[in-house]
């Protein structure tokens, strides 16, 4: 449903030759690399600590965990990034009028509510997704250090660490959808004053 959702809203917003990065684009790269390193980290600590496989299973299973992480990790940032990319979009599409600004109002409301039509749902999937799997993150980051004893009390820490890095993950993308999506608000509402 988002990519069809996706394609809808690139069908209508024109998006410029020299497309810019969203302004957000260094927090939500540098905490989806913290992501994917705390994806890997703990699928290493849970095979080392787990499996009984000899050498050879046991690099196998890494790999393959490994692999896995980085394809859902980097599909998921590709999704949020171009998502990021359309709002911001938007909002220069806003503020770039030049003369007819009554004909620039009627194309920047349909641009809206495009984004409104293309994004509405989608967001509120989005948000309430990430607000459990937030939620569950610092949870088991908090039961991870509780129920340490001395055998496994490194990897327990490690786990928590995990759990942190991915709750702070799940915070930032919504810190800037949420932001992102402010912002292309406040743009269109700039047109006020002038009209």
């Amino acid at each position: 449903p988002l990519s069809k959702h996706l394609t809808y809203v690139a069908k209508e917003i024109t998006l410029s030759q020299h497309l810019k990065l969203p302004n957000h684009w260094k927090k939500f790269m540098t905490f989806s690399l913290f992501c994917a390193i705390a994806h890997i980290v703990y699928i290493y600590t849970t095979i080392k600590y787990y499996s009984k496989f000899d050498s050879s299973a046991y690099f196998w299973w890494l790999v393959g965990g490994s692999i896995q992480t980085l394809y859902i990790d980097t599909t998921v940032f590709m999704i949020f990034f171009f998502t990021l990319s359309f709002i911001d979009e938007f909002s220069s599409i806003v503020c770039l009028f030049k003369n007819d600004l009554i004909l620039h109002s009627n194309k920047c409301i349909e641009c809206f509510k495009t984004l409104q039509k293309g994004f509405g749902t989608t967001f509120m999937i989005i948000f309430a997704y990430y607000q459990i799997q937030n939620v569950f993150c610092i949870y088991m980051s908090i039961s991870s250090l509780m129920s340490a004893t001395n055998e496994n009390l490194w990897q327990n820490i490690i786990f928590s660490f995990c759990y942190f890095l991915m709750s702070a993950y799940f915070m930032v993308i919504l810190y800037c959808l949420t932001i992102t999506a402010e912002d292309a608000y406040e743009a269109l509402q700039s047109l006020n004053t002038p009209l």
